[in-house]
């Protein structure tokens, strides 16, 4: 075997008739087809035979068939755990092991400009590679892979994607209260903190059973909020905002699902989000089940199976309208007591 390409393997036809080099026209009583009328040749991939010639002239039945197989690798396909980073994040993108050779045999693969070897973790920026057989062929470079950079929520520690949907850019994660202030959760499978309708000075335990209490003490009226359970520059979306996320389409992901990599289970949303994976999930967003409080008391209702979330309006009869969605494939969007305690995911 050999390499495509390559003209290194020498074949040659026996000297029947030892034929001598002062001999005029010597090489022409040999013929390697296709190739050359003379003994041997030096040659590629491919199917080769021959045939000599008698003094007398005449030409003998060809040789059986020699086969020089093609020992390059077909084109590799590059893969990435992502085709979207954070900015100053990074992603593992790997060439496949062709050949089952050792990791001391990883100089048989090349990431251009980034490593000798299958793997390699980078940012964002255009990437491609190759992989060569045990027989020392490089194939072709596989088709470029890009890896794009976002920027994620700021104001606290998430570190997952932003996901742009037409217009609207929606936060990697859910806002948490901390420190009285409102930033981002650090993981968007976390369950944070309730709040009720333009109370933002308060945050209701994502976690405490039981009834909360002084929960319908001070309850707000006003028809819009006047200050968002968002960090600075972020605000809560629009039911039109919500509809659009809602056509994007969505999929239940149980708690610890494998291969997806959420601790809590929850929706994905987008147009990825039949393959959205944590920690950075692509064309998509994870809202996690934090379930929600009851309007009348602050009971914590269906964590674990049930999500809500506040839209930034109200209804016709002074209800806050909210996204809700369950395990079984309940999405929607809904209107009710101003009492009542969903959880916040941001965009801007």
């Amino acid at each position: 075997s050999t390499c495509q390409g390559s003209y290194n393997v020498h074949i040659e036809l026996p000297n029947w008739y030892n034929l001598q080099p002062e001999i005029p026209n010597e090489y022409k009583n040999y013929h390697i087809s296709m190739v050359v009328f003379g003994r041997y040749g030096d040659v590629g991939p491919g199917t080769y035979s021959g045939q000599v010639q008698h003094t007398n002239g005449c030409w003998s039945d060809y040789s059986p068939v020699l086969t020089i197989a093609d020992a390059t690798p077909p084109k590799p396909t590059l893969t990435a755990g992502t085709l979207t980073v954070c900015s100053g994040a990074t992603t593992t993108i790997t060439l496949p092991d062709w050949y089952g050779l050792p990791n001391a045999n990883e100089k048989n693969y090349h990431i251009p400009g980034i490593v000798w070897a299958r793997t390699a973790n980078v940012g964002a920026g255009t990437y491609n590679g190759q992989v060569q057989s045990p027989q020392g062929c490089w194939s072709a470079y596989s088709d470029v892979v890009t890896i794009a950079s976002t920027s994620c929520g700021t104001g606290g520690s998430c570190t997952t994607p932003t996901y742009t949907l037409g217009t609207t850019t929606w936060a990697g994660c859910n806002s948490t209260y901390t420190g009285g202030a409102w930033i981002f959760a650090s993981r968007p499978d976390t369950y944070t903190p309730f709040v009720q309708w333009n109370k933002t000075s308060k945050a209701w335990s994502a976690t405490a059973s039981g009834t909360m209490t002084s929960w319908t003490s001070g309850t707000s009226t006003s028809s819009t909020w006047s200050s968002h359970p968002c960090p600075s520059g972020w605000r809560l979306p629009t039911l039109a905002e919500f509809q659009a996320l809602l056509n994007a389409g969505s999929v239940w992901r149980a708690a610890a699902a494998s291969g997806y990599n959420n601790a809590k289970a929850g929706r994905f949303y987008g147009s990825g989000a039949s393959t959205c994976t944590l920690p950075t999930p692509n064309n998509c967003i994870f809202l996690p089940a934090v379930g929600s409080r009851s309007s009348d008391d602050g009971m914590l209702w269906d964590q674990g199976s049930y999500g809500a979330y506040w839209s930034s309006n109200e209804d016709a009869s002074k209800q806050g309208c909210y996204l809700t969605f369950s395990s079984a494939s309940y999405n929607a969007l809904k209107c009710e007591s101003k009492k009542y305690g969903p959880s916040a995911r941001c965009v801007k």
